[in-house]
């Protein structure tokens, strides 16, 4: 029997859907969470000495000098580990939006079966990643570019005017920003569950279906992060109170910071996965609301019975 029950959904049921295909299929997600990040979360645990000691540079770091071929290693591990982390995403991404998809229609997969349905969606995905990449670079540009030629005439004691024009320019930069986010919320799982596989037509479509559910999808994306941000408030204190009550010195605050370290980063796996199930709940809701879906599901069965 399929987990969403094909009709129009509230906000609260599509999280509650959410949470329960994340407890019922939290085997197979995780899974692949973990095949696919365990080697840019080894890579980055690594290199957090090197970056601990990149922090406790001086300013002036002159060329050629042993600090500076530290800053350039550094800089260059951490674009090694960004490319590693952005191939791990995408084949996860695709994999979750199968898991979750099945999930919904009643059936289970594993996490095998999953990971190569990932493998078989990541240049796509890939693709689209790197389109969102550059849309959001875009908006972040047409941001910055007014606020550096605005921000330095108020450094000389501009007026009033520059500074409701600085207010316009952010207001109207964030504004596109969750335009154009709240546009883009289901092309992953449109990606990979639309016939045939296209990039352009899966933002194509989920621009369709997103149009008119803006609002439900920002208070979805708002209660999410207000949720990460309280789980992990919650995990430092709990380990600082800890570490305090037990009478930690400096010699543990480094064991403590790795701990925290790992946990946090297992904690943003599951928060991711918790956003992509919740994406592919929205693709199919807007689906049944706007193009009867679940009377296409029901034909199907009825045909296959």
């Amino acid at each position: 029997m399929a987990e969403l029950s094909m009709r129009p959904l509230s906000v609260g049921e599509i999280l509650d859907r959410s949470f329960g295909l994340l407890r019922t299929r939290f085997g197979a997600l995780f899974l692949v969470g973990l095949a696919c990040f365990i080697v840019p979360v080894f890579l980055m645990v690594t290199s957090l000495a090197g970056f601990a000691q990149m922090a406790q540079l001086t300013p002036g770091v002159t060329p050629g000098s042993p600090q500076m071929d530290l800053v350039l290693r550094m800089f260059g591990r951490f674009a090694w580990v960004g490319l590693v982390a952005f191939c791990a995403y995408v084949v996860a991404r695709g994999a979750w939006v199968h898991i979750v998809s099945e999930g919904i229609l009643g059936r289970l997969t594993g996490a095998g079966t999953a990971l190569r349905r990932g493998f078989g969606t990541a240049f796509p995905m890939a693709g689209l990643g790197l389109l969102e990449g550059a849309i959001f670079f875009g908006i972040y540009l047409a941001l910055a570019i007014p606020m550096a030629l605005i921000i330095p005439v108020m450094a000389r004691g501009g007026s009033a005017g520059a500074a409701i024009l600085v207010g316009v320019v952010v207001i109207g930069g964030l504004a596109l920003l969750i335009w154009v986010y709240t546009g883009f919320y289901v092309a992953a799982a449109a990606l990979v569950l639309d016939v045939p596989i296209r990039v352009f037509g899966a933002v194509e479509h989920s621009w369709s279906l997103c149009r008119g559910r803006r609002g439900a999808i920002i208070l979805i994306v708002f209660v999410l992060a207000v949720f990460g941000l309280i789980v992990q408030l919650a995990v430092s204190f709990g380990f600082g109170a800890v570490g305090s009550t037990v009478g930690a010195g400096p010699q543990a605050m480094g064991p403590i910071s790795l701990l925290i370290f790992g946990i946090t980063a297992l904690l943003q796996v599951v928060l991711v996965i918790l956003g992509n199930v919740i994406q592919t709940v929205m693709y199919y809701d807007l689906r049944v609301r706007k193009e009867g879906l679940d009377l296409e599901l029901m034909a199907q069965s009825l045909g296959q019975d």
